[in-house]
């Protein structure tokens, strides 16, 4: 079989002639300096895409465990963007059929209807993936924006969608006093923050309008975008967000100062060949000797795809950092941007992160104690939060499940009710109280749509990342016909507040309208194949409010 010089590197007579007797044309556009970036378009939905697009120089060699750095110099004046690229290296390839990882995976992806000119002003959606900050790519099929953008089409509001990658794991979110003093915290986030000041500089050339952003984000996706929202460097660059399922961090490790994130860091280096007896001066061994296969192996060793025990992932920095206090706290204080927000969870949010074989009240509390740091506070904490959540079945996640408890211990209902609301439903209800007081719009909601109820894992519920199929107009393949039509309205919904600020712009499907989050009468949406209906965010109220007063606890 003869050998082919990657595209990116080939003449544009080479394109042509590969493309000359496929189904795809090629559409491209031309960046400042005269790069040309070509594309690849999906004749049968009327798209087009440009993928693998580099925003950052490769974070390799002298640059790993650096902050991003911005792309300017090219091998050629010709970007083949007709592919994904690399995803990062995590452990998660499998599970997510990704094709290809590398550390040289700092790309952009973009995806728009056909035959846009620059002038077009279209407005723009930016996902952020999710993946407990060590897996996910935007090669990840479960975010295929293709009946998104051909909604926004039909509906007479046409975006264009872009994601991107950021490093994962030990490489984008470092932690322990090495990489504490080698200013390597959060990493991660300087390069979702480097993506989006690229989006602001090119988006423009593919026909979107930088002045109409929306950055939304699921699960540490949406953890991501409430980080970004309180650094001053995303002020002008994004007009709204949408946060799904996230705003605090679960097990948010201490950066360089406490030892847990020390032990997370040393497990990693010493499944490194390169640095075996290394105690000191790790993070310069790991830099200058391993190799991107001993990393992988590594990665692979201390990780897996469902690990809720998160170790590498952002930290409080401190003054002068790119998080120098809580997320929650800076909220608090009104230092964010102040931009429009949707923002909401899923019904049963812990069932994903609670062991099966929970069993009793202690190992609920082993199990509390492994996931957030040992303190005081916690330790403090644990007795009263007990007490709102007894164990009574009927009072457990899945929630309005009554008595069943799927063949296993009620202590699990039990802790999965604690987990949902500690890690997901305080934290957003708590975030729409303190921007709705602050003047900002909101808009809150509640997914709880059981229509794919799986009869493999029942006691899921309507758990975690469950949502993510409708909000990317991809219903289940076994979806019920109320579960589509509610696809249909939950994308209706995202594109009208993208496009407009407001998620009821009249198009598209017959949809109830959504309220604003309000001071006195705190309004969400209840999205339900059954019936989409407005409710009074005050559900669990008496768990809610103890895990937001005791929030230092639960690193809220």
């Amino acid at each position: 079989m003869a050998v082919v010089p990657p595209l990116s590197m080939t003449p544009w007579i080479l394109l042509s002639l590969l493309f000359a007797n496929s189904a795809f044309s090629l559409p491209n556009v031309t960046l400042s300096g005269g790069i040309k970036v070509v594309g690849r378009s999906f004749d049968a939905v009327n798209q087009e895409v440009f993928r693998g697009i580099p925003y950052a120089e490769p974070p390799v060699a002298s640059l790993r465990f650096k902050p991003p750095v911005p792309k300017h110099n090219f091998a050629s004046s010709t970007i083949n963007a007709t592919a994904f690229g690399a995803s990062c290296l995590q452990p998660a390839a499998e599970i997510l059929n990704l094709e290809k990882l590398s550390e040289d995976c700092l790309t952009v992806n973009v995806q728009r209807p056909s035959g846009l000119s620059s002038s077009a002003k279209l407005p723009v959606m930016v996902w952020i993936h999710g993946g407990s900050f060590h897996s996910g790519a935007g090669a990840d099929s479960r975010i295929n924006a293709t009946n998104l953008v051909s909604q926004s089409v039909a509906r007479g509001t046409p975006i264009i969608y872009v994601n991107f990658n950021y490093r994962l794991g030990p490489l984008g979110f470092p932690v322990g006093p090495e990489a504490e003093r080698h200013g390597a915290l959060n990493l991660g986030l300087k390069d979702q923050l480097l993506a989006i000041k690229w989006i602001n500089q090119n988006i423009g050339f593919f026909g979107g309008d930088k002045s109409k952003v929306t950055l939304y984000g699921q699960s540490a996706g949406s953890m991501s975008v409430a980080s970004l929202m309180v650094n001053p460097g995303l002020k002008n660059l994004v007009r709204a967000a949408i946060l799904e399922s996230g705003v605090g961090f679960v097990a948010m490790p201490c950066g360089g100062t406490c030892k847990q994130a020390e032990t997370g860091w040393n497990n990693f280096v010493r499944q490194l060949p390169e640095c075996q007896g290394s105690t000191i001066n790790t993070l310069a061994c790991v830099r200058d000797k391993a190799s991107e296969a001993s990393l992988l192996k590594a990665i692979l060793a201390t990780s897996s795809w469902y690990d809720p025990v998160v170790i590498f992932s952002p930290v409080v920095d401190g003054p002068g950092g790119f998080l120098p206090a809580q997320p929650s706290q800076l909220f608090a204080q009104g230092k964010h941007v102040r931009i429009p927000v949707i923002s909401g969870t899923n019904l049963d949010e812990g069932t994903s992160f609670a062991p099966s074989e929970t069993n009793s009240t202690k190992s609920i509390v082993d199990w509390m104690k492994t996931l957030f740091r040992p303190t005081r506070a916690l330790d403090r904490a644990l007795p009263g939060l007990l007490e709102r959540y007894p164990d009574i079945p009927a009072l457990g996640s899945p929630h309005n499940t009554g008595n069943e408890t799927f063949g296993l211990s009620s202590q699990f209902k039990r802790l999965s009710s604690i987990l949902g609301d500690v890690v997901f439903a305080a934290p957003h209800r708590a975030l729409n109280q303190k921007l709705t007081e602050q003047g900002v719009d909101v808009y809150g909601y509640l997914f709880s749509d059981r229509g794919v109820q799986t009869e493999q894992w029942p006691y899921l519920g309507v758990s975690h990342s469950y949502d993510l199929p409708y909000v990317y107009g991809n219903a289940h393949a076994n979806a019920t016909s109320s579960s589509r039509v509610l696809t249909t309205q939950m994308v209706d919904y995202w594109i009208s507040f993208a496009t407009s600020l407001k998620p009821n712009d009249g198009r598209g499907s017959q949809r109830p309208a959504w309220p604003k989050y309000g001071r006195r009468k705190p309004s969400i949406l209840e999205l339900n194949g059954e019936g989409i209906r407005t409710i009074t965010d005050n559900f669990r109220a008496k768990g809610i409010d103890y895990i937001t007063s005791h929030s230092e606890a639960f690193h809220g």
